[in-house]
């Protein structure tokens, strides 16, 4: 008989559904779903960048002639960086006009590159194109972003500041959240993306950041939601803050902040009232912390994977029988 999944196992469960419903089992399959691929010539195989629904195979019909399909994988013909994006932006202005997939309403006017996904941050690697950071998900694209967990240490013990986001936002409207977190934009490395988080989200000065910033890995999952998928990398950093600091929002995305103490975090992560795609970052200070330890989540073995998901073998052109 197997023993009952603890409520963090299920939260790790939550942001890994699309894995837990189409990549679990081997061989991996995604019934319904089309790989996106950038043909790279006839000695190397093609590039797999994305996943598509049967919804979004149908509406890039029109644009036929800049995609062929061929064994369940839809080849993106356009030969260079640039055709590829002004073909892409036409596609979704389009949408956007006609409401369709959400556009309308999540536009961002904030542009992503989009890379192999083993080479997203080196910069000797050229995109392969760039579009809106609303339409990653439509298109199954792989998702880079940053996250800083902030913390004071205090004589009674660690305390967690977290954000809540702004009931005015499309996407996880009053949701708390960790301090800061934002997606990996066109032509931002890792550090000058948490740098600018940092400053819009939470007031934290540069100078301050730099001095104590602490590079702490990344985390990786794969999430499913109305919106699209979310094969998403987060790369971490742990930032030690002093009692008297507190932050303040300075781009309206943010409601206002909490400083809570690790088991007050805890609670609230595991209720309904945390950005589930924020989950991994928090649940990953914790582990790294010892707050969640082999003492007291004896499916710890279970968890640690599901905080760092291997993406790269889901976007290969041999993987699996899409």
């Amino acid at each position: 008989m197997g023993r009952n999944n603890s409520k963090i196992i299920e939260l790790a469960k939550g942001f890994n559904n699309f894995y837990f419903k189409h990549l679990q089992t081997p061989p991996a399959t995604t019934p319904g779903y089309t790989r996106l691929t950038i043909p790279q010539g006839n000695s190397t195989p093609h590039v797999v960048i994305g996943l598509l629904t049967p919804q979004i195979l149908e509406n890039l019909s029109p644009w036929q002639p800049h995609f062929i399909l061929r064994n369940k994988n839809l080849e993106f013909t356009p030969k260079n960086p640039e055709k590829r994006t002004e073909i892409f932006h036409e596609i979704l202005l389009d949408w956007k006009e006609k409401g369709l997939f959400h556009l309308d309403k999540t536009w961002r006017g904030e542009n992503f590159e989009i890379k192999p996904g083993s080479h997203y941050t080196s910069d000797s690697t050229p995109p392969l194109f760039t579009l809106d950071r609303s339409a990653t998900p439509l298109f199954g694209l792989r998702q880079f972003g940053v996250h800083v967990n902030g913390f004071v240490r205090k004589p009674s013990g660690l305390s967690l500041w977290l954000q809540k986001r702004s009931g005015n936002r499309e996407m996880w409207p009053g949701f708390f959240d960790n301090l800061v977190g934002g997606g990996l934009s066109t032509k931002n490395t890792i550090i000058t993306t948490a740098t600018k988080e940092s400053s819009e989200e939470a007031s934290i000065p540069s100078d301050y950041l730099m001095e104590n910033l602490k590079p702490a890995g990344a985390v990786s999952f794969f999430y499913e939601s109305n919106y699209g998928l979310f094969p998403n990398t987060e790369f971490v950093f742990d930032l030690e803050l002093s009692e008297d600091f507190e932050p303040s929002n300075n781009d309206g995305e943010v409601e206002g902040f909490v400083l809570v103490t690790v088991e007050e975090a805890m609670e609230i992560v595991k209720s309904s009232k945390f950005k589930t795609t924020s989950c991994p970052v928090i649940l990953d200070f914790l582990v790294r912390h010892g707050f969640i330890n082999s003492f007291n989540e004896p499916q710890l073995p279970q968890l640690l994977p599901l905080l760092h998901m291997p993406l790269d073998m889901f976007y290969t052109s041999n993987h699996g029988n899409y």
